[in-house]
């Protein structure tokens, strides 16, 4: 078996590290992860030979060590095909799955069906202003790379809009109508590595958005519903603390169960058109201390502020308030299992 590199698999050294003999006869220790498995069948005849000239078709799909552009193409194994049902997807995938803390993420945009589609995919931030991501079109059976984002950049995609029309090239087809999607996200989602699941399209693990599945438009994705059903206890364990989450003003449960809120300027207001970057900061500060003076009699009340890893404003502007108006308070990092990076604890004193 051949791997992107140009080189034969011929032994495991760990169940996570395989033994790759390059063209010049050396063994060298592979990272599993960087491995792409390329089928010796050829592809079927249902493909041009462009296609052929660009991938052999792979089982499974690798996302690190993979010199990608913008627009690259690859095909799908038969196994994913869903026929002239349409199903498309968008999924984040870490560049580098050994150094999660500080991979940048690539993202794809996947088309399991048999029609073709052109497509577009914007980007819109905290700040109100949006950008194009990708543009393009995507043949049947196929996935395409739209970008790598760093992760100090996730704040530039809150919000993707894929807009999709699917179509065939040649002979009749039953038309299928235009799909705009928006999925609305949070960089606290990226720091955690739960987030990112095992699956049938890549190696490594990733984050998946269903935005069609067989002909059915998915629900659209909100952020801070994935955090009510993180934080609201439903999922953890019987010896684990109860958590109350609270996004865009809403009260959180009293007593000894944290109570989380979330700054991300995209969870308080609906838009920020108009809104200056220091209007936007403005407006968080104020939201920290409303929240703070809600809880301040309440001693020993824990208190999760969600801001974000990002560039470091907003905690900072977070940890100058505290250090100054609530001498009183203790105040760390939240867990980082729980949060990953973007999260301050307080313990109301």
């Amino acid at each position: 078996m051949e791997f992107s590199g140009g080189g034969t698999i011929v032994g495991f050294k760990s169940s996570t590290v395989v033994i790759v003999e390059d063209e010049d006869g050396f063994e060298v220790p592979t990272s599993i992860h960087d491995v792409v498995v390329i089928p010796s069948a050829p592809l079927g005849d249902s493909h041009t030979s462009e296609e052929k000239k660009m991938t052999a078709e792979p089982v499974r799909t690798a996302a690190v060590k993979y010199d990608e552009e913008p627009g690259d193409i690859r095909f799908l194994s038969e196994g994913l095909f869903t026929g002239d049902d349409l199903t498309v997807s968008l999924a984040y995938v870490p560049a580098d799955i050994d150094c999660f803390e500080d991979t940048a993420f690539r993202t794809y945009l996947i088309n399991r069906s048999g029609y073709s589609m052109h497509y577009l995919c914007i980007g819109s931030g905290d700040d109100g202003r949006s950008r194009l991501r990708g543009q393009g079109t995507i043949p049947p059976k196929a996935m395409v790379f739209i970008e790598e984002i760093a992760k100090e950049k996730l704040y530039d995609i809150a919000r993707t809009t894929v807009m999709i029309q699917p179509y065939k090239a040649d002979g009749s087809f039953a038309l299928k109508p235009q799909v705009t999607y928006e999925v609305r996200t949070t960089p606290s989602k990226f720091c955690k590595r739960n987030s990112f699941r095992e699956n049938a399209l890549f190696v490594t693990p990733a984050l998946i958005y269903d935005i069609v599945e067989k002909d059915k438009v998915a629900e659209p994705f909100d952020a801070g519903k994935y955090l009510d059903e993180k934080y609201s206890g439903n999922d953890r364990k019987d010896n684990s603390p109860s958590i109350s989450h609270v996004s865009g003003g809403g009260k959180g449960k009293q007593g000894n169960a944290p109570v989380v809120y979330d700054l991300h300027i995209n969870e308080l207001l609906d838009t920020t058109a108009g809104m200056s970057a220091k209007d936007i900061l403005d407006y968080q500060i104020k939201y920290f201390n409303d929240r703070m003076l809600e809880n301040i009699r309440k001693k020993g009340q824990h208190l999760i502020f969600i801001h974000g890893k990002g560039d470091g404003v907003l905690r900072q502007a977070v940890v100058k308030e505290l250090r100054y108006k609530y001498k009183t308070c203790r105040f760390h990092d939240a867990s980082f299992q729980e949060y990953g990076f973007g999260a301050t604890e307080v313990i109301v004193g």
